[in-house]
């Protein structure tokens, strides 16, 4: 098991993707988070204890993916997303915005439209890690009421 002790703050990779120069940070500073802007995706994998971030306006989740060449783990539910973009179960991706002096979670194309399967992995994992870069638990605790309510 991976402490917040052994959590390394890091620059993780940057690359010019279009006319877009795309910075990914991983497990940030409130410093590093600022820098990208108001809005930023980013994608926490489970396996590592790692989350990754870039700016919301210029760069995607696939973006991310491809600079740090990131790939499923083997024994992960997978899901294919338009085209090339592949999801996980280990693997929790979202949008946050900057409310006031933290960074909050708003929307998850994967918990909104993602496989009902995919989704009920997800909320059976313990994210409160992330909470220290980005509060994820109170929209995953809404979403989770939400899909299991209706079931998908």
């Amino acid at each position: 098991m991976i402490t917040s002790s052994q959590i390394i703050e890091e620059f993780e990779a940057a690359k010019k993707i279009g006319k877009n120069y795309i910075e990914v940070f991983s497990n940030p500073t409130l410093k590093e988070l600022i820098k990208l802007g108001p809005e930023i995706r980013f994608l926490a994998d489970d396996s590592t204890k790692k989350i990754y971030v870039c700016d919301a306006v210029i760069g995607l989740h696939n973006d991310m993916k491809k600079i740090i060449n990131l790939e499923p783990p083997n024994d992960s539910i997978t899901q294919d997303f338009i085209g090339t973009e592949i999801s996980c179960s280990d693997w929790l991706e979202g949008l946050s915005r900057k409310r006031g002096s933290v960074y909050v979670m708003t929307s998850s194309d994967l918990l909104e439209f993602g496989r009902f399967e995919l989704k009920q992995s997800l909320f059976q994992k313990d994210w409160s890690w992330v909470d220290r870069y980005i509060l994820v638990s109170p929209y995953l605790q809404r979403m989770q009421n939400y899909v299991m309510r209706r079931g998908r």
